[in-house]
């Protein structure tokens, strides 16, 4: 009996390279670009494509499944390095059913994260990711894998707007991950989104716990110096220094494209944040003094020659927004030209808790007192039959009706 042959991956291939003017069709081995009208390349890269292609068509019928895996595999990375995201995509999704071991399923579903991370699809990622946290790695494998997964599912929170559980994802990134994800994030990109991200969504105590005192980060802040003093900062109410630190890195930040379309947001939260905290320890704030925290480029614009507030300059409109939108609880005194906060009376508030629970005692107390009657005067009904035991009541025939 005859063996089937498994035909070449090349077959063929002689005929396509005199067609595309890639060589003399003396073989793949000498396949050159004989255009010189700037379309050489795009030639040579559907020259490979064909190539891969035919390498997988061959490849599945071999009986050695890691073969077929790698032509998926070389196939997948020849679509992402041209662009075909999807087609990339679909080719690595098809390793999956050639993979023997973890290391296999967990090299794949990185691949399709990177595809995923590049193509937008957030979804995916998340997806993913949590399949790659059923996986049992190595242990010489699993911190490394597992500070990439919190790295992806970093971005795809960071992309979704969900800043505090972007947040602390970054913050749980292992600084093991150093240089292995660089086709992805960085070990700066780290330590930048984690800061800004706990910076718009963390108080003062948990920057102070989950971030500058967080040793696992702390690798990752020395990296970007800055970002730690802008937090510092922040933890130590000077406000001015940490708004300043950021505005410098603004235009780098905007060329970051993953963190651009996110720059505004994060950085009105910052401030917004900073004025919340500016203000709580006080009933009444000069707004003389908060301008030249916050905008010192307009306090010479929020008085009027009579030395009353100007209702239109851009700071007071700033902080009438806030106050509309609920997030400061104050007030203007045009008049005054201060900026009155909302104090509670916190005497009020301890005697108003004392007498409620005082109310829910006394209740408590006449309810025990009330079973505590019915039992000395024996005014208790007893249950009756077997629901006396706690079990079910046994209808024994002798009842007559």
């Amino acid at each position: 009996m005859e063996s089937l042959a498994s035909p070449s991956p090349f077959a063929g291939l002689a005929d396509v390279e005199m067609v595309m003017g890639l060589g003399d069709g003396d073989g793949i081995g000498n396949s050159k670009v004989g255009k010189k009208d700037g379309k050489g390349k795009v030639v040579r890269v559907e020259a490979k494509g064909f190539i891969l292609v035919q390498s997988r068509q061959s490849s599945i019928w071999s009986p050695i499944s890691a073969i077929i895996k790698m032509g998926n595999e070389d196939l997948g990375h020849h679509y992402h390095l041209i662009g075909d995201l999807p087609s990339a995509s679909k080719a690595y999704s098809r390793m999956r059913e050639y993979c023997t071991t973890t290391s296999h399923i967990g090299s794949m579903l990185f691949r399709n994260i990177h595809v995923a991370i590049d193509r937008g699809d957030w979804l995916g990622v998340q997806s993913n990711v949590q399949r790659l946290r059923n996986l049992q790695f190595k242990p010489e494998d699993e911190a490394k894998n597992k500070a990439k997964m919190f790295a992806a599912l970093g971005l795809s929170q960071l992309a979704s707007s969900a800043y505090h559980s972007a947040a602390i994802n970054f913050l749980s990134t292992d600084p093991i991950l150093a240089d292995n994800y660089k086709e992805v994030i960085s070990a700066n990109d780290i330590a930048v989104y984690g800061g800004l991200c706990a910076l718009a969504s963390m108080d003062r105590a948990d920057l102070q716990t989950h971030v500058l005192q967080n040793k696992s980060f702390r690798n990752f802040l020395e990296l970007e110096p800055h970002i730690r003093r802008a937090i510092s900062f922040f933890c130590a109410s000077k406000f001015r220094p940490c708004l300043d630190i950021l505005e410098a890195y603004r235009a780098d930040y905007l060329l970051d494209i993953h963190l651009q379309k996110h720059v505004p947001v994060l950085y009105s939260r910052i401030r917004t944040k900073a004025m919340q905290q500016y203000i709580i320890p006080y009933s009444r704030v000069m707004i003389d003094t908060m301008v030249k925290i916050f905008s010192p480029d307009q306090a010479a614009l929020i008085k009027r020659d009579g030395g009353t507030i100007d209702l239109q300059s851009p700071f007071i409109v700033e902080l009438i927004d806030l106050i509309q939108k609920g997030t400061l609880d104050a007030r203007i005194d045009v008049e005054k030209g201060v900026l009155v906060t909302k104090q509670t009376n916190t005497r009020e508030d301890v005697q108003a808790a004392v007498i409620q629970n005082i109310k829910e005692y006394v209740n408590a107390a006449h309810i025990q007192l009330l079973r505590m009657n019915i039992l000395h005067a024996g005014l208790e009904v007893p249950p009756v039959g077997a629901e006396a035991d706690g079990g079910p009541a046994v209808d024994d025939g002798s009842a007559k009706e």
